[in-house]
């Protein structure tokens, strides 16, 4: 889903102008409503900080909506958005496939963030939500034009958060 927050921005950038490339969306990019303002990025709350770029309730590919998204809503480009991403399911009890409350990852939470719901001390299931594999170091990616490319966890942060955005007009691209 992009730099779509889960339920805060728990990695939010202290410069308060660099929010927006990491804390875009809001509710896991849920279109149910959702009475807390809580859940909203920085500039969804009622008296925003920052500008988004692209004020899509969800910012990737795949969110928890009741309806797709279109592939030319990938204004980025199909080759510069990422379309789903490697994680370990059972460092979340949410993560299942076409269920109500499913899992879906957020580039917002760091590459490889190792957090797990069911550890002791637990974290947050919104901290352990991202991007992670058994690889020592990155993350395997589909992009939305069907290629496929590792990532390295040493990739800026903002443009992991740019490849997750399909149409925030950022100019983050893959060399190849």
């Amino acid at each position: 889903m992009g730099p779509t927050i889960p339920d805060n921005c728990g990695w939010l950038p202290p410069n308060p102008a660099d929010a927006a490339a990491a804390c875009m969306g809001s509710n896991y990019g849920s279109d149910f409503p959702n009475p807390s303002q809580d859940f909203m990025a920085p500039c969804y709350k009622p008296n925003p900080r920052v500008a988004c770029p692209d004020t899509s309730v969800c910012v990737g590919m795949i969110c928890r909506t009741k309806v797709g998204t279109p592939l030319k809503r990938a204004t980025d480009g199909l080759s510069n958005t990422f379309l789903i991403g490697e994680t370990l399911p059972a460092h979340s009890m949410y993560s299942c496939t076409f269920c109500e409350n499913f899992n879906v990852g957020s580039t917002h939470i760091p590459l490889n963030n190792w957090d797990d719901e069911r550890g002791v001390p637990a974290a947050l299931h919104n901290r352990a939500a991202g991007f992670k594999s058994m690889h020592p170091s990155g993350v395997h990616f589909a992009m939305s034009d069907g290629s496929v490319h590792f990532i390295p966890e040493t990739t800026d942060y903002f443009v992991v958060n740019a490849l997750g955005t399909r149409a925030a007009g950022e100019t983050a691209q893959l060399t190849q």
